[in-house]
């Protein structure tokens, strides 16, 4: 047990490290480019940080463990909004500029909804992987033909040093986010064998909350750095990436089912969730630390009633 505790340890601190190096990194080549820090924590950030949702997703998509794959998409999707918007802005409210990600947002909600018409048909097929990819090529074009003309040229040249060194920051930053996610998953869920906790549990709860791991490194140290378009780009282009993509890719590996326990539970809170995070970022206000206090007891809430009905 003691050596499970240690690894998560340095998992933790590896995912801490990279989550400073990946913004770091991130907001340095933003401004050198002239495209804004929200669309490379649209894109760019997002990626990294749902690379251990895309590898767990997909691993258990190829072994035709469907309910794993689609548990943990909605939980980490769920935990991204709830936990992670939650402790961001409890830790400094989050400045949400008007209309900074409302086209954003709003492709987050269109993926739900064409995740939940999926859910009603029972099924993902090839075909719903191929409409998902589709989407999620969309909205990338959308991302990048955004150019923030409002970079001052004298912030430009701020940026001191050869752009290798931002790079660097950037790419190691994503590898130690994506290693450290696997660390600490592997090791908590040999933990929770050891401790007699239910394998379904596991896979819905535990292994979606250390996949948004990166996510939630990514926006504390956002959140800390004052870099909170990232943590809100993060968070939404994470959700995004998750549904469009990782999904897609994994219905054109192998088709998958969905239970009924996530369609009338699962699914419902996803919604739920995803409407109340584009109230949030479409209201152009600051998510006070008030609201990131019940964001995160409605999270906790939705872990424990997953708890009474898949453990007890």
């Amino acid at each position: 047990m003691i050596n499970y505790i240690v690894f998560i340890i340095l998992g933790l601190l590896m995912l801490f490290l990279g989550g400073d190096w990946l913004v770091r990194g991130a907001s340095r080549i933003s401004i050198r480019i002239g495209i804004s820090v929200m669309v490379v924590g649209l894109t760019v950030v997002a990626f990294g940080t749902s690379a251990p949702e895309f590898i767990v997703s997909l691993i258990a998509s190829y072994n035709k463990k469907g309910d794993v794959a689609l548990g943990n998409i909605i939980g980490s999707n769920i935990a991204n909004i709830a936990l992670i918007l939650g402790v961001t802005a409890l830790i400094r409210p989050i400045k949400i500029k008007a209309n900074s990600v409302n086209k954003e947002i709003i492709w987050m909600l269109v993926a739900v909804v064409a995740f939940f018409i999926t859910a009603v048909l029972g099924e993902i097929s090839r075909i719903g992987g191929v409409i998902f990819l589709t989407l999620f090529g969309t909205f990338l074009y959308g991302c990048f033909k955004r150019k923030d003309k409002s970079l001052p040229e004298s912030q430009k040249n701020e940026i001191k040093g050869p752009v290798l060194y931002d790079a660097f920051f950037l790419i190691s930053g994503l590898i130690l986010l994506v290693f450290g996610g696997k660390v600490v998953v592997k090791n908590a869920v040999y933990l929770a064998k050891m401790l007699n906790i239910s394998e379904l549990f596991i896979g819905i709860v535990i292994i979606a909350l250390g996949t948004s791991l990166p996510e939630l490194i990514t926006g504390i140290i956002a959140s800390i750095k004052d870099k909170q378009d990232i943590a809100v780009g993060n968070v939404v282009g994470s959700n995004i990436f998750n549904i469009l993509w990782v999904l897609g890719v994994c219905a054109l590996v192998w088709p998958l089912k969905l239970d009924v326990t996530i369609l009338k539970f699962h699914m419902p809170a996803l919604i739920l969730f995803s409407v109340i995070a584009v109230r949030l970022v479409r209201s152009g206000h600051i998510i006070t630390r008030l609201e990131g206090f019940f964001l995160t007891c409605a999270y906790f809430i939705y872990i424990s009633i997953n708890y009474i009905y898949l453990v007890k």
